[in-house]
């Protein structure tokens, strides 16, 4: 199984971002690709750069599910 985490930068320049459906998007067809299922994680709005992990819930999630050997990719 595949995680697939989306999120856009707070300090993105402009025309050099990519769009989180875009993200997801390729993501599922890489999954696809390989013929993995997968599961999508979306931090939409949260900045990469907070200290603390839970402060970005869904990448929280999903280190929790790979400790937990839920992927084999990412």
């Amino acid at each position: 199984m595949i995680a697939i985490y989306c999120r856009i930068s707070g300090r993105k320049e402009d025309g050099k971002d990519t769009s989180i459906q875009t993200q997801k998007e390729k993501g599922i067809k890489f999954a696809n690709s390989l013929g993995l299922k997968y599961r999508i994680f979306v931090d939409e709005g949260i900045s990469g750069a907070k200290d603390e992990i839970e402060e970005r819930p869904q990448f929280s999630e999903m280190l929790k599910a790979i400790a937990n050997k839920e992927f084999t990719i990412v």
